[in-house]
């Protein structure tokens, strides 16, 4: 009987690098989480754990901000940490990607901490990439419904053709984004190349995949703010709570709340960011393999071409 090595985890023996529907992309994706799951968790747990320690002192110190505006410039060193920190978690888990998509495997980490600052930088690039274009779509929705909304109360009330043009708009700085999600992720699962080459060479090809990678992140964003939204019902609450409590000793009434309150909301906020950034490494993981079925389509494409 052939003797399973312990460091190994338990795997599939399907490859990411096949071509397959959106449908069967979440599938093997999600069943590659659940199946990895011990190994995702050992990899890249030093770096959650500090992502949800640095969000429950975010959601902590945030409330406060009513009684002390001072406190802002502590908020912006703690995002910019966490970013880090989720970079960090995230790079773990393409470290493990990496690995599967050459060798369909996961070798479990022998140590408590493992770092690759090759693939954190690139996992940090890509990332801060992605983030920019989606800021950039976000200010330009926000400045479309801004001008809307100030034509609406005068005598120049927006025409519907006016109104027609901004919705386009906001629709093409949309569609813009999604295209770039492939060459980012081919990007973090293949070293030894440039990023904005490769985003130039190949965003035509997530062009030619729209609909497929739309549908990859439309299932994505659903399954994580639902699930997030029923497992976080507690993180919510004590916000509520918190932001009410500080709002009104603002404006000179006494906080009312007990002085076990603190503890246990740092430590609600801090299990909620810890499953929250498990939610978000599924999405990464079904990104893997959406890019392999691309791969692989591409690969056909241009062999039948021949």
């Amino acid at each position: 009987m052939k003797i399973m090595d312990k460091n190994m985890s338990e795997n599939t023996t399907e490859t990411i690098f096949k071509d397959r529907t959106y449908s069967g992309s979440l599938k093997f994706g999600y069943g590659l989480m659940a199946s990895n799951f011990i190994t995702i968790l050992k990899a890249s747990w030093p770096f959650a754990m500090l992502f949800s320690i640095i969000l429950s002192a975010i959601c902590t110190i945030l409330p406060t901000i009513y009684t002390s505006p001072d406190r802002l410039w502590i908020i912006a060193v703690l995002l910019f940490a966490g970013g880090l920190a989720e970079t960090a978690c995230y790079s773990g888990c393409v470290r493990l990607l990496t690995e599967y998509s050459q060798n369909n495997r996961m070798t479990r980490p022998r140590n408590w901490l493992t770092f690759n600052p090759q693939i954190f930088f690139r996992v940090l690039k890509a990332a801060i990439f992605m983030l920019l274009m989606t800021v950039f779509t976000a200010t330009q929705t926000g400045a479309c419904g801004y001008a809307l909304t100030r034509l609406a109360g005068t005598e120049l009330k927006p025409s519907p053709a006016l109104t027609a043009l901004a919705l386009a708009i906001v629709f093409i700085n949309f569609m813009i984004i999604i295209p770039a999600t492939y060459p980012a992720m081919k990007y973090v699962m293949e070293k030894d190349t440039a990023f904005l080459p490769l985003m130039a060479r190949h965003y035509r090809t997530g062009m030619r995949h729209f609909g497929f990678i739309m549908a990859i992140i439309l299932v994505n964003i659903i399954i994580i703010s639902v699930i997030g939204i029923l497992l976080l019902q507690p993180l919510w609450i004590v916000s509520a709570a918190n932001i009410q409590a500080y709002s009104g000793l603002a404006m000179g009434d006494s906080l009312g709340m007990p002085a076990y309150v603190m503890p246990v909301a740092f430590t609600v906020y801090t299990v909620a960011g810890f499953i929250q950034i498990y939610l978000r490494v599924s999405a990464i993981v079904n990104t893997c393999v959406m890019y392999g079925a691309i791969e692989t389509g591409e690969a056909s494409r241009l062999k039948a071409q021949q």
